[in-house]
């Protein structure tokens, strides 16, 4: 993977990070406002989308890292 390759990777992280926190903001105004979460489902799916967004940045890491120690 090429440094091109793993810079456009690492802004489509940033992308999906800013959107998991947009999220969490939209939740924070909710409960600040009253209302009642719907059920834990929606905050393990954000957890959930955190930890896959972190595997798949790792991922992309060591697979760099391997072709370059190559």
């Amino acid at each position: 993977m090429s440094r091109e390759q793993f810079v456009a990777a690492m802004r489509q992280e940033m992308q999906e990070i800013c959107a998991l926190q947009i999220m969490l903001k939209n939740l924070q105004k909710a409960e600040e406002r009253g209302y009642e979460t719907s059920d834990a489902n929606r905050l393990h799916a954000i957890a959930d989308l955190f930890a896959a967004s972190n595997e798949s940045l790792l991922g992309n890491y060591f697979k760099i890292k391997n072709e370059a120690d190559r």
